[in-house]
Order: C-alpha cells, then structure tokens, then sequence
C-alpha cells in the first residue's frame, strides 16, 4: 500500500468530495417536491445513464480482486454527475431537481460505501453513518439549536436596539455560522442568487476548517505586515544611503575646484581654469547627474521634515516587533486564531 502525505491529502480530498455530496443531496431533496409528477427530462435520463455505469463499473472493480481505487474512482465519477445535474437544475427556469432520482443515486453511493466499511449496509440512512448525513436530529439537538437561535435573536435585537453599524450585525451572523452552529453539527453556506441553506456536518470537520481558516487569516495578517516592515525597512536603507552622500561639491571635487555657492555647479576644472564649451557642458552634465541621485532625498525631506529617517527607523521598529508577536504561540497569534 502507498503512504506518504500525498496519499494523506488525496483521502482528505475524497472524503470531502463524499461529505459535500451527500450534503447537498440532502439540501436538494428538502427542496424538491418528490410527490407529483415525476417526469424525466434529458438531464435526468443522463444522470440515471451514469448511474448505471457506475453501478456496473464497481460491480466490475469488486470482481477484479476487489480494486477498491477503481470502485472508488467510478463512485467520483458518479458525484460528478449528481454536481453537474444539480448546478443545471439551481436555474431558476429549470423545473426542480428529481428527489428520488438523487435518492437513488445517494442510496448507491452509501452501499458502495458500506462494502468498503465508510457507511452503514443496513436502513434506508443515506450518507457515511455520522451527522453529515440525512436523518433526524435527537431532541438533545433540535434544543440546543433553539438554544442557540433564541442567543441569536438577542444579540441581534441588543444590536438593532442599539443602532449598531452593519458590520456588527453581519459579525453577528458570521458568529453564530462559524462557532454555534458548526459546534452543533450545521454547516450554514450561503447561496450565489441570495439566502442560504443547511447542512449537516460531523462537528470535528466544521473545528477543522475554523482551525484552518483562522491559520490562513492570521498567516494573511503576518504577510502583511512582513511586506510593509520590508517595504520600511528598503526604504531606511534606501534614504540612509543618500543622507551618507557628501555634498555635491565634495562629490565632484576630484574633476572640479571651484563651484557656484548659490547652484553648486561647477566653474573652474581641478586645475582652476574657468569652464567654457563643452568643458562646461560636460561639467553641467556632471552636476545634473549627482543632482538627480539627490532628488529623492530633497523631495522626502521637503514632505516629512528633517526627522523623517528617525520616524522610519521607530515605524521599522514598530512593525518588527508586531511580528514577533504575531509569531505561533504568542498571545497576539492566539488572539488572532494562529
């Protein structure tokens, strides 16, 4: 058997593909009306077509010294094509999703499943045997999700009272998505064309992907906040450079002797004689170029004063020390989910 980190992400990638699946068949089936008419239209006769490969593919795999990858791999095939009948069927002019057409599907997916020991073999239960599959919740459950909904609407009705911005409001909601209900079990994911819609979810999952989000949220903050120190601390070493420059003078004072005390261009030649012609030219073009490299620094202190070098060196030092306590295991990075 193969092992290896590789191998660890394909079998987290195949168990999400798995969750998610039964996930939104469940929110498909709520949706759809299973009574009534039951007519197939191209896209579901496509869909059945698929299932029947898949059915008949695994059937295959299992004889062939059971080749779990090739069994498993038909089952992918399959969810990509209960995904692609479902983003046609999301058109608000399409007619809606057969339930029991996806019910069959789920139910094939779920047997294969319990083959290989991932899902229960026995019951109607679709999906891998935890809380990210379709059933009814305990009343344990059911309470502490009114629970957390009465804890909600006073939050919100303290906010509203206190003409809160929006953003508090929307923090709010964000709360009891990302904490509550993921600590319950409910994946709240909102809709491309407005609302949302539940899931159900095994709570670990939910801890994870909160845990890997923050990660990424604080690594985001540490990035940037390492590109401005960066960006700062060029820009010290940049300007420290130039105030280190000599005079304009005292930099052409091996060609040049004498210069104009108002404009520091040159006058005399190091020997003295007065610059005339192209001497004088070039002597012109000498001082435009070390005038030019000045630029900047003339330009700087003409924006922030004098002190400005000081002021970039305590913003270096600033931001330098906010990312030592951004670093894992301080209580900035900790407050900041690291």
């Amino acid at each position: 058997m193969a092992y290896g980190e590789q191998v660890r992400e394909e079998m987290k990638a195949r168990e999400a593909q798995l969750r998610n699946f039964f996930s939104n068949v469940d929110v498909a089936m709520r949706r759809a009306t299973p009574s009534g008419p039951q007519k197939w239209l191209e896209e579901e006769q496509t869909l059945a077509a698929a299932q029947q490969a898949a059915a008949a593919t695994v059937h295959a795999r299992l004889l062939d010294s059971i080749d779990t990858r090739g069994a498993i791999d038909a089952v992918s095939d399959l969810i990509k094509a209960v995904n692609l009948y479902l983003a046609v069927r999301q058109d608000a002019a399409s007619p809606p999703p057969q339930a029991l057409l996806l019910r069959q599907c789920a139910a094939f997916v779920t047997k294969t499943l319990s083959v290989f020991g991932l899902a229960p073999s026995a019951g109607d239960a679709l999906g891998m045997g935890d809380a990210g599959s379709s059933g009814s919740g305990d009343d344990a459950k059911a309470a502490a999700v009114l629970d957390a909904f009465c804890t909600f609407r006073d939050d919100m009705r303290r906010l509203a009272r206190a003409a809160a911005p929006h953003k508090d409001l929307l923090a709010c909601c964000d709360a009891v998505r990302d904490g509550t209900m993921a600590d319950l079990g409910v994946r709240l994911e909102d809709l491309p064309e407005g609302g949302s819609v539940w899931k159900k979810e095994d709570p670990a999952v939910l801890r994870a992907e909160r845990e890997e989000k923050a990660a990424a949220a604080a690594a985001a903050v540490v990035k940037k906040v390492r590109s401005k120190a960066d960006a700062a601390r060029r820009e010290v070493e940049k300007f420290e450079k130039l105030v280190a420059l000599p005079s304009i003078p005292d930099a052409l004072g091996d060609k040049y002797s004498r210069f104009d005390p108002a404009t520091e261009e040159p006058t005399h030649d190091a020997a003295g004689v007065a610059l005339e012609g192209k001497a004088l030219d070039k002597a012109r073009k000498d001082f435009e170029k070390a005038k030019k490299v000045r630029v900047p620094l003339d330009k700087k202190v003409a924006e922030a004063g004098p002190g400005f070098l000081d002021d970039l060196r305590k913003e270096v030092e600033a931001l330098e020390a906010q990312l030592v306590a951004l670093e894992p295991g301080s209580g900035a990075a900790k407050q900041n989910g690291a």
